[in-house]
């Protein structure tokens, strides 16, 4: 029998010493490449750790393998989501027939697009028929993501696809980080290159329903001035809180602060009849704060846009779940995923619902494979193809499923 080509482990700790957490995570994954020495390492770690000894435990193990990732809110791995405050997931991978570059940019804060650009010229062009896969991650609270993914857009073109989420943190406080090789960074741009024999699967997902009449932005100033009809957003939203906003509403759900979000249609055209997959989410209120005195957004929005109140609830945020991994599944009935990485909110984590695994990680697993190499974090922003065009998004999930080259029967990317 011929071995696979590309084989992936995944190992996680809960060990509060950070060296022993990352040497222990790497270990359990290389052990699952069955003696093939890792050709890459992808690392989501929580922010209880100091981050420098998390990564040199991870390279005490894969040695000077390319490293990329992020630090987290929680981790995903099978049948489980972490949230606590001392976690981390390796992802190794040894392949044949795949290929791993890892980039980092700084100063993405100051000048986002300029990072974006010096990213795209690093990245390069691709062999021609090639496709490849771009996993990015942003720093979670500085960056302005939504003035990075046109430029990659276009400079990288239809065979890159572009997906993944900003740096996570504990909620309530502290700062955000990216991996690259055995070097933490802050404010910056992280990225990961596979390509090679490949085929992408990307699914985006939140399960908002839009409530009440779309209404226009008619003040945007990030991070935290956003008024719609000439109100501010806290005050549209406490209609819904206060019930105000009940009979637009095809359920009985109670709704608090964590149930409702804000979504502007593709392409945020004036009058554009909306459709949840064609949402942006964005965040109302800083993460962490249970009676938010004032709102988040970051950036991406611009007064004369037309949005809608959009309502979620654990009920609808599974069954998005399930209909979108299963419209993947379907695609590829007779073979599995290579791995699977899921970049999930953390405003769709224990702050959301305490039922996680059931609502966001079982749905996943149950359509895509339960013995499938899973890893996934997270975070504070979410990064996938919606409508044509890579989008910045909160309150969502992008799942990306790589399969070998020659199992596509799509176009390779679902919303739902």
């Amino acid at each position: 029998m011929t071995p696979p080509s590309t084989r992936a482990g995944v190992g996680k700790s809960t060990r509060r010493h950070a060296r022993r957490a990352g040497r222990e995570a790497a270990q359990i994954a290389v052990d699952e490449l069955d003696g093939a020495a890792a050709d890459v390492a992808l690392v989501f770690g929580t922010t209880g750790y100091d981050q420098a000894e998390l990564l040199a435990g991870v390279r005490d193990v894969t040695g000077a393998a390319p490293l990329s990732g992020c630090s987290a809110e929680g981790v995903i791995t099978l049948n489980a989501s972490d949230e606590g405050s001392h976690a981390v997931s390796v992802m190794a991978i040894a392949s044949s027939a795949l290929r791993f570059r890892t980039f980092h940019v700084p100063g993405a804060d100051a000048d986002p697009a300029a990072a974006a650009r010096a990213l795209a010229a690093a990245v390069g062009p691709g062999p021609a028929g090639e496709r490849r896969v771009l996993l990015l991650f942003p720093d979670g609270l500085t960056v302005d993501v939504s003035a990075v993914l046109p430029v990659l857009d276009g400079a990288l073109g239809p065979g890159t696809t572009l997906v993944g989420a900003t740096a996570g943190a504990i909620l309530g406080g502290g700062g955000t980080f990216e991996y690259h090789d055995g070097a933490v960074h802050t404010g910056g741009l992280g990225a990961l290159l596979i390509e090679g024999d490949l085929h992408p699967e990307v699914a985006v997902s939140h399960g908002g329903e839009p409530v009440g009449l779309p209404r226009t932005i008619t003040r945007a100033e990030p991070p935290s001035t956003l008024e719609l009809d000439g109100r501010p957003l806290l005050e549209v939203g406490a209609d819904y809180l206060d019930g105000d906003g009940g009979e637009d509403r095809a359920d009985g759900d109670d709704v608090s602060v964590q149930h409702l979000c804000l979504g502007v249609a593709c392409g945020g055209a004036a009058g554009a009849s909306p459709t949840v997959a064609g949402y942006h989410v964005v965040r109302l209120a800083r993460p962490g704060s249970p009676a938010p005195a004032r709102i988040h957004f970051p950036g991406g929005l611009a007064a004369g846009e037309r949005v809608h109140i959009l309502h979620r609830s654990p009920e609808r945020v599974r069954d998005a779940a399930l209909v979108a991994g299963q419209a993947i599944a379907d695609r590829h009935p007779d073979v599995d995923p290579l791995l699977v990485l899921q970049f999930d909110c953390a405003g769709r984590g224990r702050l959301f619902d305490d039922n996680v695994r059931e609502i966001i990680v079982d749905p996943w697993q149950r359509a895509l494979g339960r013995h499938v190499p899973w890893l996934g974090f997270h975070s504070f922003g979410e990064i996938g193809p919606v409508g044509g065009a890579t989008r910045y998004q909160n309150y969502s999930v992008v799942v990306c499923a790589l399969y070998p080259g020659g199992a596509h029967a799509s176009d390779g990317s679902v919303a739902a």
